[in-house]
């Protein structure tokens, strides 16, 4: 008797295939764990270079001299430099400008000492002053490349309305720093913390010793010489004690032996 033979193939579930395809859509491309990988650098740098204040400024001046530089010598790209330029006093109003304005929202500030007090918040702090100044320049010094962006204006109307600008904007802001009574920048204020030094209690006994504990040889102290007023209260009751029995026996001796010579005068 013959059995046929039967194989058996395992098919396969269409959830599974699904779960499979589903996964992998998942997992993200190249390009955007490159990019993720490269913004992640970048913000690392960012946030190393935040330390260095007056480095970073210096850096953007000079490159902000550079630039000048370029469009004064190429006599065009104006446009552009007063964009930059009416973009660089938005940011400085921000810098200067208080991060929840009082006209608005009521005096948040204190007017009076018994007021509470509270710090000055800027509405653009400085390191995204500086990172947004510092993007406007490369944007402006990449324009300059090509003549696309040279437009032909009149550059001294630009200037002057500028300052114009400038000037009006100025006189608003210190307007409102009058009536609000803050100010922005923290020159020529007192600073406490790190700046001032708490005297060590080392340091002041090293002063009153005259020089560091530490160089000089430690000598026991000398030990003065016992007296009578400084013994205990027993050896002196003890000592003054044997000093009147001695007497008291001298003192009969000596009246038995003028009794005795008296009787053998008598004789």
């Amino acid at each position: 008797m013959r059995f046929a033979r039967h194989t058996f193939v395992r098919r396969r579930n269409p959830m599974e295939r699904e779960f499979t395809s589903s996964s992998a859509s998942i997992q993200p491309s190249f390009l955007s764990r490159l990019f993720s990988s490269l913004q992640q650098q970048w913000q690392a740098q960012l946030d190393r270079s935040v330390p260095f204040i007056k480095t970073r400024w210096v850096l953007f001046v000079l490159f902000t001299c550079l630039y000048f530089i370029r469009v004064h010598f190429l006599q065009g790209f104006y446009i552009i430099t007063y964009g930059f330029g009416i973009y660089l006093l938005h940011l400085f109003i921000g810098f200067l400008a208080p991060k929840d304005d009082p006209d608005a929202d009521g005096p948040l500030l204190p007017n009076y000492d018994r007021d509470e007090y509270k710090p000055f918040v800027r509405r653009l702090p400085e390191f995204k002053c500086w990172y947004s100044a510092t993007k406007s320049l490369g944007i402006s010094f990449s324009l300059t490349l090509s003549n696309f962006f040279d437009f032909p204006v009149f550059w001294p109307i630009l200037v002057v309305y500028f300052f114009i600008l400038f000037f009006m904007t100025m006189k608003r802001q210190i307007g409102h720093m009058i009536k609000w009574k803050y100010v922005p920048f923290s020159f020529g204020k007192p600073k406490f913390g790190s700046e001032q030094k708490v005297p060590d209690a080392t340091v002041s006994r090293d002063k009153a010793v005259g020089g560091p504990v530490g160089n000089i040889p430690r000598v026991a102290p000398s030990q003065p010489k016992a007296t009578a007023d400084d013994a205990p209260p027993t050896r002196v009751a003890a000592g003054f004690t044997g000093n009147v029995a001695r007497s008291s026996i001298r003192s009969y001796t000596n009246s038995v032996k003028r009794n005795y010579s008296n009787a053998a005068k008598l004789k």
